[in-house]
């Protein structure tokens, strides 16, 4: 059975299809992480990041808890890091902890690590600030 010119064009056009939605659906699923979990918003400001990106983790005692969703330049020495901390996090994180920007190995990505305060404070609450602890780099 000779397939004819028009159904060959048909299955090239759902290839085509096929494959630039797979890709689509790849890009947009790799951009957004914590696309899948409930997630609340911190921000902290710094006066330095030191290589710090979108999409880098953020890690509270060590423990991975979410990533950098956006870093904005609010003016020539304040740079607001906003993360998405995952839901169940939560109730650990209190409104003293103090946040640092450091780095995952030796040669590894820039991370944001919180590190817990003195645990008396209230818990944090979606859209705080949490308090920020810039190092000079050495670089």
């Amino acid at each position: 059975m000779e397939k004819t010119s028009l159904e060959k064009l048909r299955l090239g056009i759902f290839v085509i299809l096929g494959t630039a939605l797979l890709v689509i659906a790849a890009y947009l699923i790799g951009n957004r992480q914590n696309m899948f979990g409930n997630t609340f918003t911190v921000h902290a400001v710094f006066k330095n990041v030191n290589g710090l990106e979108k999409g880098n983790n953020v890690r509270y005692s060590g423990i991975g808890v979410g990533t950098v969703k956006d870093i904005v330049m609010e003016n020539d020495s304040t740079i607001n890091v906003v993360m998405n901390i995952q839901e169940n996090m939560i109730k650990h994180i209190k409104n003293d902890a103090i946040a640092t920007i450091g780095s995952d190995g030796l040669v590894g990505s820039m991370i944001v690590n919180i590190v817990p305060g003195s645990g008396m404070g209230a818990i944090i609450k979606s859209g705080d600030e949490i308090i920020s602890y810039s190092r000079i780099g050495a670089e």
